[in-house]
């Protein structure tokens, strides 16, 4: 499960599973967030927009990955590298892990905003 790291407010971690996620910043007025998920020591940029709903008895969010993988505003000014999968299965995987990091940093923000 996806923690935060003391000291490290835009970073979320799972230790079990060697896995980091950062938040590198926004951009198109904050609704685009850029964000990279490490796996195995490889950084996977990414951009995703997010938004909370609030009417139902508890918040939930929906989200939407964008130029998963390779992110041209990532590469501009965060130095990010695209990544290319070896297959749709490893792709899958980190679309799997990428959602689940990115709902659980989003209901960490909430929480401490």
């Amino acid at each position: 499960m996806f923690q935060s790291v003391p000291g490290q407010l835009t970073m979320i971690a799972d230790p079990d599973r060697r896995y980091s996620w950062r938040a590198l910043g926004s951009t198109q007025k904050g609704l685009v967030q850029i964000a990279g998920l490490t796996i195995d020591g490889r950084e996977i940029p990414y951009e995703y927009g997010s938004e909370a709903h609030h009417d139902e008895p508890e918040v939930w969010y929906e989200i939407q990955l964008r130029a998963f993988g390779s992110t041209v505003v990532g590469q501009i000014h965060h130095g990010l590298v695209p990544v290319v999968f070896a297959s749709a299965e490893e792709r899958e995987a980190a679309v799997i892990v990428t959602i689940e990091a990115t709902l659980q940093r989003n209901a960490n923000v909430a929480f401490f905003t």
